[in-house]
């Protein structure tokens, strides 16, 4: 249920990061709430509510979107330096 006077960023958040996105969250206090969980695929989709006046919040869903982004590059790349997945 959404919060009056909220922005909802709706996140898929893989496994390998979760405990990481999760403490950002609860450092933070965002209010939030985990709306899918698809275990084949190890992702969970957490719902964040975002206060549209605090820039703290801003700030904290921009780290988090930050981490999700290195994760992918880092995930899919095609660097043979960086691809875990041909090592």
């Amino acid at each position: 249920m959404k919060p009056r006077n909220t922005t909802e960023e709706s996140l898929k958040v893989p496994a390998d990061v979760l405990i990481d996105i999760l403490g950002i969250i609860v450092k933070e206090s965002l209010k939030h709430e985990i709306t899918q969980v698809i275990e084949s695929r190890s992702i969970v989709v957490v719902a964040v509510f975002l206060d549209n006046g605090s820039l703290k919040q801003q700030r904290a869903l921009q780290n988090i979107q930050n981490i999700l982004e290195e994760y992918r590059e880092y995930r899919w790349s095609d660097s043979e330096d960086i691809n875990w997945r041909e090592h």
